[in-house]
């Protein structure tokens, strides 16, 4: 659900807690993490539905969990110590992916975008997208500036059977160019063609203070902050369990579109 941009910015959270799981020093490892991070989003890219990717469809059934569908789908991929570290912390950084979407679906999608009073559906719909597009330019201002240049040392295979090795590079390049263009990002595009607008028109309202304005007022003040400290802390902790070979244990939300659950 956050952008590329943003899934970033956690996984960086999530190294800077928990510095055990992959040292300053190790850029290889560093890069497997943070491209993993984002790599369910590949489907922007490939074409493929959420659900080849996420593995929850939407709305989900009660109970679903994308990261639980996953491994039961590729049991391997729950212990690859065989394949070596640069796969398990790709593998690592998808579920912390995995995780933050659900939690951003929990916290924020159901309980403030699924259904608003005095719009449309589509409406509340363009409003999410451009809420979740200005928190990737806020987010951009934190990405550290190495973040590029570990970037494009990543060379990684995929570990995923539903993902090419070609897919993880052209996805890498893309990254690199979302990275490059605050303004123009293939992710703001993709949010623009979904209401036919260009990325010029997109990023008017999203420079618009007034409608900004209205977008901010849907969610309460402070929501975006404790999402991204959720994200990042039980992103760790999952992280840190996968790595240690007690993924199963890893305590998973329950996703229930009709129980939503804000923060208070």
């Amino acid at each position: 659900m956050p952008t590329p941009v943003t899934h970033l910015v956690i996984a960086h959270h999530i190294l800077n807690a928990r510095p055990e799981l992959i040292p300053d020093s190790d850029a290889s490892a560093r890069a497997a993490f943070l491209l993993g991070s984002t790599l369910a989003d590949v489907r922007v890219l490939t074409g493929v539905p959420r659900a080849a990717t996420h593995f929850l469809g939407l709305p989900p059934s009660r109970g679903d969990s994308g990261i639980r569908a996953l491994l039961s789908a590729y049991p391997h991929l729950a212990d690859l110590n065989g394949a070596g570290r640069c796969a398990r912390l790709v593998v690592a950084g998808y579920l912390a992916h995995l995780l933050a979407d659900e939690i951003w679906l929990l916290r924020i999608f159901w309980p403030y975008f699924r259904r608003q009073d005095g719009c449309d559906e589509n409406e509340g719909l363009l409003r999410h997208d451009l809420l979740r597009s200005e928190m990737d330019q806020r987010d951009r201002a934190v990405v550290p500036r190495d973040t590029r240049r570990v970037l494009e040392s990543a060379r990684c295979a995929s570990p995923f059977p539903f993902i090419s090795d070609a897919d993880v590079e052209a996805w890498r390049q893309l990254l690199l160019r979302e990275l490059d263009s605050p303004d123009s990002s293939p992710t703001f595009g993709h949010f623009a063609s979904r209401y036919r607008l260009s990325v010029d028109e997109f990023v008017a309202l999203l420079r618009s203070p007034d409608y900004m304005a209205q977008v901010r007022r849907t969610v309460p003040e402070g929501t975006l902050e404790r999402f991204h400290n959720e994200a990042a802390d039980r992103g760790g902790a999952l992280v840190a369990a996968y790595l240690a070979g007690r993924v199963g244990e890893f305590p998973l939300p329950t996703l229930d579109p009709d129980d939503p659950q804000p923060y208070v």
